[in-house]
Formats: structure tokens, C-alpha cells, sequence
């Protein structure tokens, strides 16, 4: 993580992974779009994205009385703006400036058209966002340890001493999902 953080910072890249590439498969199965797709959806049809936030900015409201927000979300296909309104801002705030990735609900927007009829950057409008670490511990019914037994008495490890002491970590850190 901190290795991508300082190639972004170097070069404005990604060069060795991307932050979301250990997540693709828990995308694939919350059914979010990818952001370069959300000009392929209808306006003010609901959409989810997963992603990270490249850039962020703040407005102050006409009335001078509250903020809201411009982010832009990355992911592994590309780019999205998340118009993020006062209320949805004040929400978010502090998920939106963490550099975690990010799952986040809203409705699609389709504003900035072209003479072919085609929407040219991908636009949402946040309604909610989560941690999507969170998303994955709400939706975890179980957790699955598997050993190669064979491989570790191979290697001379002490086997009894090593599933005991799973034993005793998975006893004194019970969680909320079974093991």
C-alpha cells in the first residue's frame, strides 16, 4: 500500500499494482459497475462503484452555511466525478479523505452530452459510501482456515505446536463469525 502511495506521488501512477487489485473479486460479486461504464447507464439510474478518491474537492454552499464536494474516484478502468451534496458530504467526509477503498451507492448522471448523443465523463451523485474493508466484514459468514498438513510436518515445522497455537489465537480473538 505504502509502495503505490509513493509511485502515485512520484509519478502520478500507479506502476506496480493498483490499491484495488487485492479487491477485484469482492467487486465482481457486490455487483458494482466499473466507472468508465457509468456512461453506459441510464440518468438517475442507481449505481455502485468501488474505488479510491484521487483527488478531492471542497465548495462552500452559495448560502455560506455548509459544504459540499467534487471527487474523483479511481478505480482499475479509470475515472468517475461523485458529486458529493451537503448532506451526503457531511457524511462522508471523513471516509472520502481516508485513501481507503471505498464502496459507494448514488444515481448516475448524464449532463455533459455531446452532438453524437454520448456522455463524456463518467458522473454520479453519491447517496452513500462505506469502507469497503467494512463491506467485507458485513457480508463474511464464515471464515475458512486451511492447512497443509503434509507440507508442514514436511518442513520440520512442529506441527502440534503450530495448530495449537492457531488454536489458542482463534480462541482468544472469538470475532463475530464462526471459524
Amino acid at each position: 500500500k505504502e509502495k503505490l502511495k509513493y509511485e502515485r506521488e512520484a509519478t502520478g501512477l500507479y506502476l506496480s499494482g493498483h490499491p484495488l487489485d487485492r479487491y477485484s473479486e469482492d467487486a465482481k460479486k457486490l455487483g458494482v459497475s466499473p466507472t468508465v461504464d457509468l456512461v453506459m447507464h441510464r440518468h438517475q439510474e442507481n449505481v455502485q462503484i468501488v474505488g479510491v478518491v484521487a483527488e478531492l474537492r471542497e465548495r462552500m454552499l452559495k448560502s455560506g452555511k455548509g459544504r459540499w464536494a467534487v471527487a474523483t474516484i479511481e478505480d482499475n478502468f479509470g475515472q468517475a466525478e461523485v458529486l458529493c451534496f451537503s448532506k451526503a458530504y457531511d457524511n462522508a467526509e471523513n471516509l472520502l479523505k481516508s485513501s481507503e477503498p471505498l464502496f459507494i451507492k448514488g444515481k448516475n448522471i448524464i449532463d455533459d452530452i455531446d452532438e453524437e448523443g454520448k456522455q463524456h465523463s463518467p458522473k454520479m451523485r453519491l447517496e452513500s459510501v462505506q469502507s469497503l474493508i467494512q463491506v467485507q466484514i458485513e457480508r463474511t459468514r464464515y471464515v475458512h482456515i486451511s492447512l497443509d498438513l503434509a507440507a508442514l510436518v514436511a518442513s520440520n515445522e512442529h506441527a502440534k505446536e503450530v495448530l495449537s497455537s492457531i488454536q489458542e489465537i482463534c480462541s482468544k480473538s472469538k470475532g463475530e463469525k464462526p471459524i
